[in-house]
C-alpha cells in the first residue's frame, strides 16, 4: 500500500529477491525500480498528492484483476481490534488489496494503537498476522492476543 511503514519494508526487499512487487505508491515505485531481481507492477489511477500514490477507480480495477500471495499494509489507527483510516478513497484501495490477497499482514507502529479515524477499514481478525513495533505496551499486546489476533513484535533498531 501507500504507507510510510510499507516504504520502510520496501527498502529491505533487496535481501529477498527474486520477487514480484505490486504497489500504488510512487515513493515505493522509486525505491523498487533500483533493485535488480524485483519484477515491479505499478498500479495506475489518479495520482493523490496527499498520499503520493495512485488511487481511484482505475487503481481498484487493476487490483481486482490480480491475485497476490502476500499483502503487507498499514493503517492510521487501530482501536477495539478494528483498523481505521481517515480517507475513504484509501480505504477502498486497501480493501480491494485485501480481497486480492491470499495472506494479509498488517504492520502498525504502536503509536497507532488506541486511536480511531473516520472510516472502518477491517477487523484485525481479517489479517493473518499483525506486526507491531517493540514500543507496544504489554497490556495492549496481551489484549490483542486474548482477542485471538496473531501478533508479532518487530524490534526497533
Amino acid at each position: 500500500d501507500d504507507s510510510t511503514t510499507t516504504l520502510a519494508l520496501a527498502e529491505l526487499l533487496s535481501a529477498v529477491t527474486p520477487l514480484t512487487a505490486i504497489t500504488n505508491s510512487l515513493p515505493i515505485i522509486s525505491k523498487l525500480v533500483q533493485i535488480k531481481g524485483i519484477r515491479l507492477i505499478s498500479l495506475g489511477g489518479e495520482f493523490s498528492h496527499r498520499y503520493s500514490a495512485f488511487m481511484g477507480m482505475f487503481c481498484e480495477r487493476a487490483i481486482t484483476s490480480l491475485r497476490v500471495n502476500t499483502l503487507f499494509m498499514s493503517t492510521s489507527a487501530v482501536s477495539d481490534n478494528i483498523a481505521f483510516h481517515q480517507e475513504q478513497e484509501a480505504v477502498k484501495i486497501k480493501q480491494a488489496m485485501m480481497s486480492s490477497a491470499t495472506q494479509r499482514i498488517l504492520m502498525i507502529d504502536s503509536s497507532k494503537l488506541h486511536k480511531t479515524a473516520l472510516n472502518y477499514l477491517a477487523s484485525l481478525d481479517q489479517f493473518d498476522l499483525v506486526i507491531v513495533d517493540s514500543r507496544v505496551d504489554p497490556e495492549s499486546l496481551d489484549q490483542l492476543r486474548k482477542a485471538g489476533i496473531k501478533v508479532e513484535v518487530a524490534l526497533l533498531e
